[in-house]
């Protein structure tokens, strides 16, 4: 009998510490900016931002000797920074290589508020041959902008506001819209099908809202940036104009009808000769404010950045 109650009061003893002591839940699996020795960056007097980072998965840093099995090419792109803040480098994307540390440099904004942000990086990878992505963010912080919250000082606004009772006369329609108004809704990354085409759609909101049809914008109009030299440019050049407005604008639907969504639809041919990998494909878009109009008022400028994988090109 005692043979049998030692195991049997052992058993027990297991399931009360197992009860108390649960074993802690595995970390959702996927890269992401390791914590570990992370210091939150600020800008510099100069209005110089550096974002370093090594990445994890599964919650092990990783380097290009001891990526977990199946995974290959994996590359960090920049995802559309804060226009507010961000001045330059917004277009950046760097391989894993060395002892696997990322490192960004931006230019950031005289006038930017000061405050914390989070910068927003797509991860891009092949997991076991299927093309993946992962969205991280890294914060940082601005430091040397403007005060927003305090009432004395120079915060860089004019001090003039738009009302809406001011005689159309005596307002500054160049002030009613600027390029920050405009910003790319994230999406997947927009990938080349095997007959060659890729159907590159341009989601953008208007001051968060994702309907522009429900925008106060009175002309808008998207294009590609084409470089001079096309040779890295993935896309045959098929078309007399890639220009798209309103007219253009194609519109989501739920089931009950109602616009969730927008886009500008892009449909490119892929180059022959085009080599596999991620390419940023850049955009320009202009816009005006409602009630103004081209004869009498410069459209605000927006840049815009999105990216396009081709895996049925060259390796």
């Amino acid at each position: 009998m005692n043979r049998l109650l030692k195991p049997l009061s052992f058993a027990l003893a297991l399931l009360l510490a197992l009860a108390l002591f649960p074993t802690p839940a595995r970390a959702a699996s996927g890269f992401a900016v390791d914590s570990n020795g992370y210091t939150t960056p600020s800008d510099t007097a100069d209005h110089t931002l550096q974002i370093s980072f090594y990445l994890t998965y599964d919650g092990k840093r990783v380097s290009p000797s001891d990526l977990p099995e199946g995974i290959s090419g994996v590359t960090v792109h920049v995802q559309s920074p804060s226009g507010s803040v961000i001045d330059g480098g917004g277009t950046q994307s760097q391989v894993l290589s060395g002892n696997g540390l990322f490192d960004f440099i931006f230019t950031t904004k005289p006038d930017a508020s000061n405050n914390s942000y989070s910068m927003p990086f797509l991860v891009t990878y092949n997991l076991n041959g299927v093309y993946t992505t992962t969205l991280i963010n890294a914060p940082y912080t601005i430091t040397h902008g403007v005060d927003t919250g305090s009432s004395g000082g120079n915060t860089g606004d004019t001090g003039e506001i738009y009302d809406p009772f001011q005689p159309q006369e005596d307002i500054d329609k160049s002030k009613l819209q600027t390029k920050y108004d405009l910003t790319l809704v994230q999406k997947p990354v927009a990938r080349d099908q095997l007959d060659g085409t890729v159907d590159l759609r341009l989601y953008l909101a208007y001051q968060g809202n994702q309907d522009l049809n429900d925008a106060p914008i009175s002309y808008i109009r998207v294009e590609p940036v084409i470089p001079e030299d096309t040779k890295n440019f993935p896309f045959d050049l098929d078309s007399s104009s890639y220009v798209k407005d309103f007219a253009d604008l194609i519109d989501v639907r739920d089931e009950d009808g109602e616009i969730v969504e927008t886009y500008f639809d892009f449909p490119f041919r892929v180059k022959k000769d085009a080599v596999n990998g991620t390419y940023a494909i850049q955009f320009k878009v202009y816009h005006l404010f409602a009630n103004t109009n081209l004869q009498e008022t410069a459209p605000a400028e927006t840049d815009i950045t999105t990216y396009v994988q081709i895996r049925y090109g060259k390796e």
